[in-house]
């Protein structure tokens, strides 16, 4: 469908250059005299078989997968779909405050373990 309609435009635009060449007056606007463009251009002229009209989609160049080291619900996306992205930025943002109280049992129980282990070294010297 694309290279058809491709093809039409293309075709089109060499009637009305085929009709401009033959029948200067036929065109409105161009007249059988026109004066020459002026020789410095900030856009150079192209001839219409330079021109090309095409729909083209980005795909990515490479693709990683990516995870995450500890647990948590996603609260925030920081990244959009498709950005660019370096090594080490954050892409999500988690909630982690179920790993962290984890953590903190588990500190208090080496805590009170050491205490312990402390206590019981103190005791078998004695």
């Amino acid at each position: 469908m694309c290279r058809k309609l491709l093809i039409v435009g293309a075709l089109v635009a060499l009637a009305v250059v085929v009709v401009a060449v033959v029948q200067p007056g036929l065109i409105p606007g161009v007249s059988p005299t026109a004066t020459p463009a002026p020789a410095a251009t900030l856009v150079p002229e192209l001839p219409v078989e330079d021109v090309l009209l095409a729909e083209a989609r980005a795909v990515p160049v490479r693709t990683a997968t990516v995870g995450a080291t500890v647990g948590g619900s996603v609260v925030e996306v920081r990244t959009a779909p498709g950005a660019q992205v370096r090594a080490d930025d954050p892409l999500v943002l988690l909630d982690t405050s179920a790993v962290d109280a984890e953590v903190a049992g588990a500190q208090a129980a080496l805590t009170g373990a050491t205490a312990r282990a402390q206590g019981a070294a103190a005791a078998s010297l004695v």
